[in-house]
């Protein structure tokens, strides 16, 4: 049973979290700072997002709730809510596929290239994490 859990919840939890917390703004996002109160605007949709100083990079302290499927078509199918109310994701955040988060169709079937920094779904300024930027975060 120990097993099993091990190679179904954690990997899950893991993913999901990497999937809801894929942004960082490298240390200069160039969207700047809402009043002083370390927050930042997405552009595309007006969502506000906490962002927190972390070893010299800016990072979002909160779960991306991006999800406009016109703007991005990529989202349609790749998105979900983990939550009965949908009102919920709107303020907690939004599942992503790894092909959503890299707004890269080819990411669904196989392994992508993708030269990094990759924006993906991020917003402009910032860029999808890196696995060395996970490791020093």
């Amino acid at each position: 049973m120990r097993n099993v859990f091990g190679k179904l919840l954690f990997p899950s939890l893991v993913g999901g979290a990497f999937l809801l917390l894929a942004c960082d703004g490298g240390g200069t996002p160039s969207n700047p700072r809402d009043d002083g109160n370390n927050a930042f605007t997405d552009p595309r949709d007006g969502n506000v997002y906490r962002v927190v100083e972390v070893g010299g990079r800016t990072w979002m302290a909160e779960n991306l709730r991006y999800r406009d499927v016109k703007a991005d078509p990529m989202l349609k199918d790749n998105t979900w809510c983990a939550f009965e109310d949908e009102k919920k994701c709107e303020k907690e955040g939004v599942l992503y596929s790894w092909a959503a988060v890299m707004l890269e169709s080819s990411c669904a079937d196989s392994k992508c290239d993708i030269v990094y920094p990759h924006r993906g779904i991020c917003p402009e300024g910032w860029h999808v994490a890196e696995n060395y930027e996970w490791q020093e975060l």
